[in-house]
């Protein structure tokens, strides 16, 4: 029988522990937000499943977090897409003001 290595836990090799789920969606679409071609910045046509598979959880939990943001009054949810209506509201909540446009 083949021994199994035991793999470190993230904390063991000195990673960070992950962000909050709400900083990292504010992140993320404030950087699609900064790729989007052409027509408006702050439309941004991404599915939830999208969203969900890039930051590593389920639909359900970005689906409860975008209804947060919505009845904040940050952004607005449509189908297929997302478009933030208060952008300075979002950079707050990102934490930082700097993004890396892919």
């Amino acid at each position: 029988m083949a021994r199994r290595e035991w793999l470190p836990t993230a904390a063991r090799r000195g990673e960070p522990p992950p962000q909050p789920i709400e900083l990292r969606l504010a992140r993320l679409l404030l950087s699609l937000r900064g790729s989007a071609p052409g027509g408006s910045r702050d439309r941004i046509d991404v599915t939830q499943e999208v969203l969900a598979k890039i930051l590593g959880c389920t639909r359900p939990t970005v689906n409860k977090k975008l209804w947060d943001l919505e009845q904040e009054g940050i952004l607005h949810v449509f189908y297929g897409s997302v478009e933030i209506s208060d952008p300075g509201r979002m950079t707050a909540l990102s934490g930082q003001s700097d993004y890396f446009y892919f």
